[in-house]
Order: structure tokens, then sequence, then C-alpha cells
């Protein structure tokens, strides 16, 4: 499931371990076409904070559906939405944010932090590294961090 959000990822030896768990391109993530545009104009080549939208989520919609065809009260459903949304994306982001983690630790990315709410993670990284990071499988579409 695609959500309409952004939230937020950088190294030459990260990309190795990022290009690893990397499956067929066919089923690879992507650049939003904003963030290309973005990358185009990044002349000084300084590192971007962007939002990894993971490619496993919870369909919303339909859960809250079938809820409340079950007639399930108000609080009972949004508890439910609220635990499937966390366990969707503590499941979905796992691996990522086990290897941003480590990265990180080595001084390979700048920051990360990971959104259960949009099954999102927040970092900040070289256009390098973004780039491996969208060609995972298990990632949807990176996008530019929204600034508000």
């Amino acid at each position: 499931m695609r959500f309409a959000h952004t939230v937020i990822l950088l190294c030459p030896s990260f990309l190795l371990f990022l290009l690893a768990p990397a499956v067929d391109t066919a089923t690879a993530g992507e650049l939003s076409p904003a963030l290309t545009v973005q990358m185009a104009e990044n002349a000084d080549r300084v590192p971007l904070t962007v939002l990894v939208v993971m490619r496993d989520g919870v369909d919303v919609k339909a859960l809250d559906r079938s809820l409340h065809e079950q007639k399930v009260g108000l609080s009972l459903r949004h508890r439910t939405v609220i635990e499937n949304l966390r366990e969707a994306a503590n499941s979905a982001q796992a691996d990522l944010v086990t290897e941003l983690s480590a990265a990180k630790s080595r001084g390979e990315i700048l920051a990360y932090r990971a959104y259960w709410i949009i099954n999102g993670v927040r970092l900040t990284a070289d256009e390098a590294t973004i780039r491996a990071i969208a060609r995972r499988a298990d990632v949807a579409i990176v996008e530019p961090d929204l600034h508000v």
C-alpha cells in the first residue's frame, strides 16, 4: 500500500550491505519524481533528508470497514487499527532499521528515525546511499522530506 506522506536516511561501504538484501529490480522501490528533481538540483551534493516508505502496509479503510461491519465499538476499532499499524511497521522496517543502526554506529549515515503511522523511515544520507535504499525490495518509494 502506498502512502501520500513523507518521513526520513549516507556512505560507500554502506551501499554494499544495502544492495545485498535487494532482490530483483522489478520489485524494487523507486525514487519519487520530486526527489529526482531535488537530487538533480543538489549541485553541492549535500546529504539529503528523505522519507523511505516501506512496501508492506495495512489497508486501514478495509480493516476499519470490517471492524465496523462486525459492530466493534469505536474505541476498540481505533485501538485495533493502531495496533495493526504498529505491528506492520515493526515487521516491515525490522531489516532496514537493523542495518541503519549498524551503519549509523559506523558513521555511514547521519540520522534516521522510524515512524509506524506511515510505515516509513526518515533518514539523512548522501545520494548514492538513498538510491541504494530505494532499490531494496522492501521499499515502495523514497520521497523528499516534507518541510512544515
